[in-house]
């Protein structure tokens, strides 16, 4: 879902320890620990991404599977939405005007 979402292959060989991603552009996920425990409710934002373009960014992660959790605020200087991941992982895509 993230190889989608940053736009990078899924490359099995960069798997370390069945829970250590090592993305291209240098981000890290690891998923270690959190499998199999429960989802809290509500989670702070543990990822925020930038955009030239809010709602194309909403359909296209979307589009990824991602699910939507609140919808655009378009305020004077920044437009953002909020997105969950399938693990509930919250993640905050932005526009700065």
């Amino acid at each position: 879902m993230y190889s989608k979402l940053f736009g990078y292959p899924v490359q099995e060989e960069e798997v370390l320890f069945g829970h250590l991603y090592f993305m291209p552009n240098g981000i890290i996920l690891d998923s270690d620990g959190m499998v199999g425990r429960p989802i809290p409710e509500w989670l702070p934002v543990s990822l925020k991404l930038g955009t030239t373009d809010i709602d194309e960014a909403k359909d296209n992660v979307q589009e990824l599977g991602f699910k939507l959790s609140y919808g655009i605020d378009r305020g004077p200087k920044v437009s953002w939405f909020l997105f969950k991941d399938q693990d509930g992982n919250t993640l905050m895509m932005c526009q700065d005007h």
